[in-house]
């Protein structure tokens, strides 16, 4: 069997790390343009900032559900190759012979 397995979990973990940064930057941007309203002096331009400022509010919920999914998946599947190289690197050592040679 010479499939093989490979996996940078260097740029995985970074993509994690990544992702949960995203995720705080758009949990710290709570409403950017909520307040703006007022500063348009015009009635029609303050209901279209409002409006935005609402919908803003409602994709960025949903936007930060699916970062922080994605984040969690990659944590994941980092977690897990990696118990699974432990796993592999540890039954390879405990199967070789006293003074670690493997004859074969």
């Amino acid at each position: 069997m010479g499939d093989r397995i490979t996996m940078d979990l260097a740029a995985m973990t970074e993509l994690g790390q990544n992702l949960q940064a995203i995720h705080d930057a758009f949990e710290g941007a709570t409403a950017a343009c909520q307040g703006w309203s007022e500063l348009t002096g015009e009635t029609k331009l303050a209901g279209a900032v409002e409006t935005f400022a609402d919908n803003w509010s409602v994709k960025r919920e949903a936007m930060l559900e699916n970062i922080q999914n994605m984040q969690a998946m990659v944590s994941t599947v980092v977690s897990n190759l990696q118990g699974v190289d432990a796993d592999l690197a540890g039954s390879l050592t405990s199967g070789a012979p006293e003074g670690g040679e493997s004859h074969g």
